[in-house]
């Protein structure tokens, strides 16, 4: 669930300029309204991203599937650093998956790491409250 939040907090109106980027791993349901009334994340996305994102996605996963992904690209254009990791399900980052992949795991945390550096010295000095 960690990864649909992401893209939550990322499109969320009442966050921008709180949050300066955001990183979803294996980010599923994005395309789901949970909740009577829900609205997907998926439908905010072209129209309300407000920060650079990096998405790590397994090449094998069906949640988002490597069709949801391409959607997502389409939908937040530039904005999105699509991330694809070979031999990898839905999981591959979590120790506590069955699909844990520790190739696919060290790779996407150097590169998140790398992002969030880089991404957040553009950041403004101090966060809107």
């Amino acid at each position: 669930m960690g990864g649909r939040i992401a893209w939550l907090a990322a499109v969320e109106e009442s966050l921008k300029g709180r949050i300066h980027a955001a990183v979803p791993y294996h980010g599923g349901n994005v395309f789901k309204g949970w909740g009577d009334g829900a609205e997907p994340p998926s439908e905010r996305i072209r129209n309300h991203l407000s920060v650079p994102v990096m998405g790590h996605f397994g090449a094998l996963d069906q949640n988002p599937s490597p069709e949801d992904m391409n959607k997502l690209m389409k939908l937040a254009g530039d904005k999105l650093r699509a991330v694809v990791h070979e031999n990898a399900k839905h999981g591959f980052a979590c120790k506590d998956s069955s699909n844990y992949l520790e190739a696919g795991a060290k790779k996407s945390w150097e590169a998140t790491l790398q992002f969030l550096d880089t991404t957040l010295k553009k950041a403004p000095e101090k966060a809107e409250l």
